[in-house]
């Protein structure tokens, strides 16, 4: 596509319509969710309370007509087993018509950058379309297993 593309982060206000797009990559496949709107309620809140506490952002493309194609996430959370602050990138997701395009990888080096300033590794979860992406961007295969019941 030739139209121009507006890189920006986000802001709570545009929290609705990362979810939309989540929703689409839950619809996809991804993680095999089985109900993506069961899915979403469950963690608008969250979401919202991240936004709130300054530990999470979200990096968007724009088209020239003010739709969000593509948005990646970065959070700055903690697991269970881990004693300190991690990071997390989640919700990477571009609009079919706008993939192949570089939007996603752009996307992910901004959560990367915001990320390095507030933890020291960062986990990924990712789909199959978007592994490669990671890959070529030096993210390690690890032994992280999972099992969907």
């Amino acid at each position: 596509m030739s139209e121009n593309i507006i890189y920006r982060s986000s802001n709570i206000e545009d929290l609705s319509k990362i979810l939309t797009l989540k929703k689409k990559l839950y619809e996809e496949g991804y993680a095999g969710v089985p109900d993506a709107q069961e899915a979403i309620s469950f963690v608008a809140d969250m979401y919202q309370q991240y936004y709130v506490d300054g530990n999470c952002v979200h990096y968007l493309a724009e088209s020239n007509n003010g739709e969000i194609v593509s948005c990646a996430g970065a959070f700055s959370t903690k697991m269970v087993h881990i004693p300190h602050l991690v990071g997390l990138i989640s919700d990477v997701y571009t609009m079919p018509q706008h993939r192949n395009q570089g939007l996603a990888t752009k996307l992910i080096k901004s959560c990367v950058d915001w990320l390095k300033q507030r933890v020291n590794v960062v986990y990924i979860y990712p789909s199959q379309s978007s592994k490669s992406i990671f890959e070529r961007l030096e993210f390690k295969s690890s032994a992280l297993m999972y099992r969907i019941l």
